[in-house]
């Protein structure tokens, strides 16, 4: 967890504004976190804390999330205090990531097959000569199983990720918010001064 998260709204707002004029990428902070990093520890070495990787992410988080009002501020738009009215700080979330791990070892699989010959001594002299003959591969047999040893993680791709804890309450608010715009942009003005009365009537209850 990035000790960030527990500065004021208006230390923040100084430390984004400082990032936001240097060369702080904050699309995807990790492709360039080393550099990311010295520029966040520049930014914000008065106010005497440590920074983390983490705090990276979570600056980085709030530059993208509050882009807009943060470009308004900086370029004189609204004032200091209505950004720091404005600006939300970002929420941490729980992914599950699934990765493939792979890497050096030795891979025994085991087979069967159903082998004629006149005797039981020759059969499996019979089976080593037609395979070494070229009319018999031994994937020919049917798969039984397989053991591995001596194996060497030597790297991982991650194959697949999603968010977790979004309960169904909060997809619906989203997926409200989302569609809501679409739909105002039909109702005339009285069903919208309707609307407007509800939910000013729901926000003071």
């Amino acid at each position: 967890m990035s000790s960030f998260t527990e500065q004021p709204i208006k230390i923040l707002l100084a430390v984004a504004e400082s990032l936001m004029d240097s060369k702080f990428d904050y699309n995807n902070p990790w492709k360039k976190s080393e550099e990311n990093y010295e520029l966040l520890d520049q930014s914000s070495a008065w106010i005497g804390i440590s920074v983390e990787y983490e705090d990276m992410e979570f600056m980085a988080a709030l530059l993208k999330q509050n882009e807009e009002t943060l470009t308004d501020y900086i370029n004189g738009k609204i004032s200091r205090q209505d950004a720091i009215s404005r600006i939300q700080k970002p929420k941490i979330k729980k992914f599950k990531i699934w990765y493939e791990i792979w890497g050096p070892a030795t891979l025994t699989e085991q087979y069967n097959t159903v082998w004629e010959s006149f005797d039981e001594k020759w059969a499996e002299d019979s089976l080593k000569f037609h395979y070494y003959d070229g009319s018999f591969d031994y994937f020919q047999g049917e798969y039984v199983g397989h053991e591995s040893d001596d194996f060497e993680a030597d790297n991982f791709q991650i194959t697949d990720s999603k968010v977790l804890g979004e309960n169904k309450k909060a997809i619906l608010d989203k997926l409200v918010v989302e569609n809501t715009e679409n739909l105002l942009d039909n109702l005339d003005r009285d069903t919208l001064i309707h609307l407007r009365n509800l939910i000013n009537r729901k926000l003071s209850s």
